[in-house]
């Protein structure tokens, strides 16, 4: 039987809005602002000179009552500090980090989901970076040692750097070394090394909790940059560190290679499967592979690209984007978009392989009795185990087979592609799209569900998207409204 999330088409929606007249939210006063968003919660925070103000609303649909709208209410005006970034740590606390730069000093501190204040602590570090990533009861950072030797394109963009929005006086270019780990249990402090230089922006995850995933650009065996997804144990004892591993889809656009500093966020406590890296096309990692020790390639060390890797490990390369800002990741679905004909049409893709498996293991008359169901539902959702790689725009784009070489394709094989082109094309409420016969056992596969908002999302609007628990969420910009799209 389909359901919601398969389908694409919500149960019901609900407006996303502030309290009627609000002065914080329609002053537009505040020096800076964001949001986060995990297990159904929505946080908004305004910081002001010397204040900060914090605002939340309960999206899970066992909480959201029966109204026809939610709305974001004031859980603390006047927290009594200039925060500059904020992050719910799971559903009773959030974090902020508060920049002095006076002091050279990054105070963290922990709050109760009421405001009230249960733990802080401060830390001298010569820069911070980034944005609050959470795990557990632990909150990271990533800050700077001091100046280095890296080289200066390793230099983490300015514009990343806690304070730069306020205090423009020149500062040293640094190059954020560290992530910072403090424990909101113990309070404890922990420094974790960034092996070797590279460009980054703070974004990174946790296969698990002995390694760091951290998108950034390094170096080929020719010296040129290639955006990648490094990975590298926690161990914060430099003579125990294993190697780097980087893997990268290759190419050399400047364009391209800035873009691909993203790592796609968790909107849920109870931590997915699957590791996404963001760029003009995302890669999505079973988490486990990222944990394990690779052997470097001969020609090209422990930079290994992507493609060659594709048929024997749990790898996807696909043609979509995610938001950056929000998370979208939760229960191993993912939320992505395209752009076709000036709209963006967005997608469910779901990597759970369970859900997968039900519906592979579907007989043919099964197969025809859901197709049915989801035609009459306007449905689009395609059910992939076969590999394919997903190209740059520069060199053609699309995606392109990846089972066969392409100068050793069977025919028949080149006509089951053919015939799955115009099934697309055709808009077909059901597509199984399989590896071949006889490769098709222990597959990792994925289902792709186009979504039915109801409305068009603006670029703009994309930034303010995200997925979690049971929902899909468009976060209100101050003084407008938003929406949340429930799935179960």
């Amino acid at each position: 039987m389909s359901t919601p999330w398969l389908t694409g088409v919500p149960i019901r929606s609900k407006a996303l809005q502030w309290p009627p007249g609000d002065e914080t939210t329609q002053a537009f006063n505040w020096v800076r602002e964001g949001t986060s968003v995990l297990n159904g919660l929505i946080l908004q925070w305004f910081c002001f000179t010397k204040r900060t103000a914090i605002y939340l609303a309960d999206t899970s649909p066992n909480n959201s009552g029966q109204e026809d709208a939610i709305v974001l209410y004031p859980i603390a005006r006047n927290l009594e500090y200039a925060a500059d970034r904020v992050a719910l740590v799971g559903s009773n606390h959030f974090a902020s980090a508060e920049w002095i730069a006076s002091e050279s000093t990054l105070k963290l501190r922990l709050h109760r989901i009421d405001g009230s204040l249960e733990r802080e602590a401060s830390v001298s570090v010569q820069a911070a970076y980034g944005d609050l990533h959470v795990l557990g009861s632990k909150v990271h950072l990533c800050i700077s040692s001091g100046p280095t030797n890296a080289p200066s394109r390793a230099t983490t963009p300015h514009g990343l750097r806690l304070g730069s929005d306020t205090d423009d006086t020149e500062v040293t270019a640094l190059f954020a070394d560290q992530i910072l780990e403090w424990d909101t249990a113990s309070s404890a402090f922990k420094r974790i090394r960034i092996p070797e230089p590279m460009l980054h922006a703070g974004e990174y995850t946790f296969p698990d909790e002995q390694h760091v995933a951290l998108a950034g650009l390094v170096d080929d065996e020719d010296g040129r940059e290639q955006l990648a997804l490094t990975c590298f144990k926690a161990d914060n004892q430099p003579g125990s560190q294993s190697s780097l591993r980087s893997f990268s889809p290759g190419g050399t656009s400047f364009d391209r290679n800035t873009k691909g500093l993203g790592v796609g966020a968790e909107g849920s406590t109870e931590r997915s499967d699957i590791v996404v890296h963001s760029f003009d096309r995302i890669v999505v990692f079973d988490r486990s592979f990222l944990s394990r020790e690779i052997p470097d390639n001969p020609r090209t060390g422990n930079l290994h690209f992507i493609r060659p890797l594709l048929l024997d490990n749990y790898i996807r390369v696909l043609p979509f984007s995610v938001p950056r800002l929000l998370p979208a990741i939760s229960n191993n679905r993912v939320l992505a978009y395209t752009r076709a004909l000036g709209k963006y049409h967005f997608y469910i893709l779901d990597f759970d392989q369970a859900r997968v498996n039900t519906l592979l293991s579907k007989t043919a008359e099964e197969r025809e009795a859901l197709l049915a169901q989801l035609k009459e539902a306007g449905a689009h959702v395609k059910v992939v185990t076969r590999q394919s790689y997903a190209q740059e725009e520069g060199v053609g784009g699309g995606s392109v087979d990846a089972e066969y070489p392409i100068r050793r394709v069977p025919p028949e094989w080149r006509e089951h592609l053919r015939q799955l082109v115009e099934q697309e094309k055709e808009g077909a409420s059901l597509i199984y799209d399989e590896a071949p016969e006889g490769r098709r056992d222990g597959r990792w596969g994925y289902v792709q569900s186009e979504l039915h908002f109801g409305k068009e999302i603006s670029l703009v609007g994309i930034s303010r998207m995200a997925l979690t628990t049971d929902c899909v969420l468009l976060a209100p910009e101050p003084g407008g409204s938003g929406t949340v799209w429930y799935f179960r």
